[in-house]
């Protein structure tokens, strides 16, 4: 019994240096998919939006922002990501806080169209949807212009 409590540890110990392999073998590379290799997007959302509630025009696009690969899919492919990334970094604290409820509006309607942020952004949470309800909706809107669709004016309506 003596001799296996001896040689046992001997075994575990070559063998784990015979896994390491030789200072001339080649280093193992992980492949460029691999999560733990890329780096985290500092930003991921997913925005939805539509012209009328009636008719459910919904468009749609992703947004991901990881150093060196920002992506930018759907509405958003036609506008530089890197520009998107950092307007959104810009817009962290508003897009992850609740408008303030004791604000006071005024009863302007600015149209139908509605979207909705929802992700992460910075490790912290975000759901915020726009409208075009009244005044503080619209000021809201504007300052998210970045990330939603542009607005159709009637006379681009077929």
């Amino acid at each position: 019994m003596k001799p296996l409590r001896v040689l046992l540890p001997l075994l575990i110990v070559v063998a784990t240096l015979a896994g390491c392999g030789g200072a001339d073998e080649p280093a193992v590379e992980a492949p460029d998919d691999d999560p733990v290799v890329r780096p985290r997007p500092s930003a991921f959302l997913t925005l939805s939006s539509a012209d009328d509630a009636r008719r459910g025009r919904p468009r749609e696009a992703n947004l991901s922002c990881a150093p060196g690969a920002e992506r930018a899919t759907g509405y958003l492919s036609e506008r530089p990501p890197v520009d998107l990334c950092r307007r959104t970094r810009a817009l962290s604290g508003f897009l992850t806080s609740s408008p303030p409820r004791d604000r006071t509006c005024a009863e302007v309607y600015g149209g139908p169209q509605t979207a909705q942020v929802i992700g992460n952004l910075e490790g912290r949470a975000v759901d915020r949807r726009f409208a075009r309800t009244d005044s503080c909706e619209i000021a809201d809107w504007n300052r998210a212009q970045a990330l939603l669709p542009k607005l159709e004016r009637e006379s681009d309506r077929p």
